[in-house]
């Protein structure tokens, strides 16, 4: 019993870092890239996103129905020489058919077909800067 409890002591003390060596702290973030170059995650993206760079964006993509997004991005009002901040829109996104799709070929084998141009269910609503 006793070689037990020495045993789980020096297991927990292991567990929380007291006998391993320094960590190094990494004290900034990286961003990560939204999506792949090509592929199923890049056609969600540009398909339901399709601005550039919004400033938040939240996609989900169920096994069994079509993918959806809620974005929030900025509204710009062009002034002449200077682009001012308008307001910001919050618009929520859902294909109306999931944007992958198995398709057979002449040779009886399945391909993974994209709708990269699908048509979507959408709902947006507009607030001020001053709600920013």
């Amino acid at each position: 019993m006793r070689t037990w409890l020495i045993v789980g002591l020096w297991s927990l003390f292991a567990a929380s870092g007291l006998f391993s060596q320094p960590q190094t702290h990494i004290d900034h973030l990286k961003p990560i890239p939204a999506y792949g170059e090509f592929g199923y995650g890049e056609a969600v993206f540009r398909a339901l996103i399709k601005e550039r760079l919004p400033e938040l964006w939240m996609i989900v993509r169920p096994s069994f129905s079509p993918e959806y997004t809620v974005v929030l991005g900025r509204i710009w009002h062009n002034g002449g020489i200077r682009r001012e901040l308008a307001g910001y829109q919050l618009r929520w996104a859902k294909a109306k058919e999931a944007l992958w799709n198995w398709k057979t070929l002449s040779d009886g084998t399945m391909e993974l077909d994209l709708r990269r141009h699908p048509e979507l269910h959408e709902k947006s609503t507009d607030f001020p800067v001053e709600a920013g």
